[in-house]
């Protein structure tokens, strides 16, 4: 039986200043968090610990994958834009008999950053607009949030974590383009995922996550979400978000980028799109933030800075090239 809370709860929405879910202190957002009284939080909870066996990511993962799947919709249509064989009007044909999607295309085409003063209502002249490679981030991007959005969740405004995850996605589909390093789309859909294992935490185990929450948001914390989780849960949402990646099959190089984004390694053998996506994680901060500081963003692993031999002109030249997708992408999951 669940147990009642205490008077001196709250669960009426706090504003708290987190960013990309996991980073303290960057921008303001409403949370909805349980207002746990510190001296309960930190002796009550922490000092009992609430850390979770590896046992339970199997299971958590397990009653997930009875709840949601990996996009379909968007796995055909992507399998049909690679398909050399395939038309426009086979892609066309597609994105018709699913309505959500017909709705995205169009919103998409006629959105403030790509509009040209022509109204678009058919599907043939978005997708012909669009092209093939933006229709299939668009399917992508609509399809996963239509699938995640299916998991409870009463910890955090939806609307804002697809916000930074199409940031990420757009970032790190930007930046293997202008480095030339990864391939752009599997660099998107890598940005799209990489946080999704904080959607199941939240739908999970919402009161542990509510705890590690707070415990970031302490005044006297020095640690990040991730690690807080780790040391709390035994695991963090990363873990948890490449044990999902694991179980649907995805491609190594995904799974690694998902579990080791807040982690990467500079190591020989590491995939590359990791690296892509720790870096692009930190700066899709920056946009929300609408911030050109490189110092204003959670800190980018040295190693990895170097090694991809990035510098300030790059990193303008990504965020500057990535605004105009980002607005037009996001204008889906304002409403």
């Amino acid at each position: 039986m669940k147990k009642s809370l205490p008077d001196n709860y709250s669960t009426a929405p706090l504003k708290v200043v987190v960013s990309d879910l996991t980073y303290r202190n960057r921008r303001t957002t409403s949370v909805n968090i349980i207002k746990l009284p510190i001296a309960l939080t930190i002796t009550s909870i922490l000092g009992r610990g609430i850390a979770v066996s590896q046992n339970d990511i199997n299971v958590i993962i397990a009653k997930t994958s009875t709840l949601i799947s990996y996009p379909k919709a968007a796995l055909e249509i992507q399998r049909v834009i690679n398909d050399d064989d395939s038309t426009m009007a086979d892609i066309v044909r597609l994105i018709e008999l699913d309505p959500a999607l017909a709705l995205a295309v169009i919103r998409t085409s006629n959105s403030a950053a790509l509009n040209t003063g022509i109204e678009i209502s058919s599907i043939t002249k978005a997708v012909s607009k669009l092209g093939q490679k933006q229709v299939g981030e668009i399917v992508t991007a609509v399809d996963a949030a239509r699938s995640f959005n299916q998991l409870h969740n009463d910890l955090w405004n939806i609307a804002d974590f697809w916000q930074h995850s199409i940031s990420c996605a757009v970032l790190a589909k930007t930046l293997a383009k202008i480095l030339s390093i990864s391939a752009p789309d599997t660099a998107f859909t890598g940005g799209l995922l990489h946080d999704i294992g904080e959607l199941i935490l939240f739908s999970q185990l919402p009161e542990e996550s509510t705890t590690c929450l707070q415990t970031s948001l302490l005044p006297t914390n020095h640690e990040e979400l991730f690690e807080i989780e780790t040391r709390l849960l035994g695991f963090s949402h990363a873990d948890v978000g490449g044990a999902l990646a694991k179980d649907w099959s995805l491609p190594d190089s995904l799974i690694d980028c998902i579990l080791h984004h807040h982690t990467p390694s500079s190591e020989v053998g590491t995939h590359m799109l990791t690296k892509i996506i720790h870096v692009a994680n930190s700066l899709s901060v920056l946009i929300e933030l609408d911030s050109d500081d490189i110092e204003d963003a959670p800190a980018i692993n040295s190693k990895i800075y170097d090694e991809l031999r990035l510098d300030t002109e790059i990193i303008q030249k990504v965020i500057t090239a990535a605004r105009s997708d980002i607005q037009s992408l996001s204008s889906l999951f304002n409403d």
